[in-house]
């Protein structure tokens, strides 16, 4: 099953959030095929304040395990964040259809 993770930043996080990118993006590669997809999310300011990314997991617990280990979750950069079953509908990019 595919699960969304929608994560919003603490306010004035860019700075924690540049010094995590690298660990960030190692852990999110390291799931392989687990992401579907993932990137970040922009304010009106046009600066990035969240995150949005598509996993494949077993169950919703398994999701939520996922985005708790990103470290963007782990060392506090997300002020919140939340993990709901998700589907696709159209999928332009690849083809696949829900």
């Amino acid at each position: 099953m595919f699960y969304a993770v929608i994560a919003r930043d603490r306010p004035h996080g860019q700075e924690q959030r540049n010094a995590l990118r690298s660990p960030h993006f190692d852990y999110l590669n390291g799931l392989g095929r687990k992401v579907v997809f993932a990137g970040a999310l922009f304010g009106d300011d046009g600066r990035m304040d969240g995150s949005l990314m598509v996993v494949e997991a077993e169950s919703l617990d398994d999701a939520k395990a996922l985005a708790a280990g990103d470290p963007f979750a782990v060392q506090g950069l997300y002020a919140s964040w939340e993990v709901k079953r998700w589907t696709f509908a159209v999928d332009n990019a690849t083809g696949r259809t829900g």
